[in-house]
C-alpha cells in the first residue's frame, strides 16, 4: 500500500511553496431558519498543519488544522461531521477541493471529548479514523499547540469568538503573547509563574484539533493553461481489501 496520488501532488505543492498553507473549510449550518432554509452553508479559512496516517493504513491519510472549541462550526460540525475544504495554490496554479468528515479532539475535560472517542471507536473500517485508533491523540493535540507561536497561542485566550466585543478595559487584559511556562527553571512559587500557567491552561483548554476524514478529492491543474488537467479520486472500500482510491480524469 502507497500514500494516495493527491497526497503526493499536495505535499509536492507544499514543498516548493510551504507558506501556502490556508485552505477554506465549508460545514453545515442547521440554525438558518432567519435565512428561510433549513440549512445552509458556512465557510471560513483554516489552516493545514500536517498530514498523519497509519503505518500500517497509509492509503487513508487525515489532514489536521485547529480551532477553537467555542466557535459556531463545533456545533455544526458536533450535528454533522460533513464538511468540504477549497485549497488554491497560486503557484502552480493547482485547485483542490476535498469532501470528507471532520471531528474534534478537544480537552480530555471539555464535554465533547468523549464525543470524539466515541466516534473513534464506531469509526467504519476504511476510513483514516479508524486506522488511527491508537493514536495518543491528547499527545498529538498538545504537541500541535505547543508548535503555535506565542501570539497565536495567546488568541486562545481571548473571550468567546463571535461574541460581543467587551470594552476597551476587558480587551486590553487579553495576553498579547504567550509562552510555556515551564520553560528554563522557573520558581513554581513566585506570581510571574503562575499567572503564566493560568494563561497557558486557559489557551490549552479552548485548542481543539481539526480531523478531516477525506472521502472525495476534485484536483484542477492549471499550471500549464494551454492543457488543464482535472481529475477525481473517489475512495472505494472492498470487502476484505485495502482501500483504493478509484481516479477518474474529467473535464477541467
Amino acid at each position: 500500500m502507497a500514500a494516495p496520488r493527491w497526497r503526493t501532488i499536495l505535499e509536492h505543492g507544499l514543498s516548493k511553496n510551504p507558506e501556502q498553507t490556508a485552505f477554506q473549510l465549508a460545514t453545515l449550518d442547521r440554525d438558518a431558519s432567519r435565512f428561510n432554509v433549513d440549512v445552509i452553508p458556512r465557510v471560513r479559512s483554516h489552516l493545514y498543519r500536517r498530514f498523519v496516517s497509519s503505518p500500517t493504513a497509509p492509503s487513508t491519510p487525515v489532514i489536521i488544522s485547529s480551532t477553537d472549541i467555542r466557535t459556531r462550526k463545533v456545533t455544526q460540525l458536533t450535528t454533522s461531521t460533513k464538511c468540504e475544504l477549497a485549497w488554491w495554490q497560486k503557484d502552480p496554479g493547482q485547485q483542490i477541493r476535498i469532501i470528507g468528515d471532520a471531528y474534534l479532539v478537544p480537552s480530555p475535560n471539555h464535554s465533547l471529548y468523549s464525543n470524539f472517542h466515541e466516534k473513534l471507536r464506531n469509526a467504519p473500517i476504511g476510513t483514516g479514523l479508524a486506522a488511527l485508533k491508537d493514536k495518543d491523540w491528547e499527545a498529538d493535540r498538545v504537541d500541535l499547540f505547543r508548535n503555535m507561536s506565542p501570539v497565536m497561542k495567546a488568541g486562545w485566550c481571548r473571550a468567546t469568538p463571535g461574541s460581543k466585543m467587551p470594552g476597551d478595559d476587558e480587551a486590553k487584559t487579553w495576553p498579547k503573547e504567550i509562552y510555556d511556562p515551564e520553560e528554563g527553571n522557573p520558581d513554581k512559587e513566585s506570581e510571574k509563574y503562575k499567572e503564566a500557567k493560568r494563561l497557558w491552561d486557559l489557551a490549552l483548554s479552548n485548542f481543539a484539533t481539526v480531523v478531516i476524514d477525506p472521502l472525495e478529492v476534485d484536483f484542477v491543474d492549471l499550471s500549464d493553461p494551454t492543457h488543464p488537467e482535472r481529475f477525481v479520486f473517489r475512495k472505494r472500500v472492498y470487502d476484505g481489501q485495502p482501500v483504493v482510491w478509484e481516479e477518474e480524469a474529467v473535464v477541467p
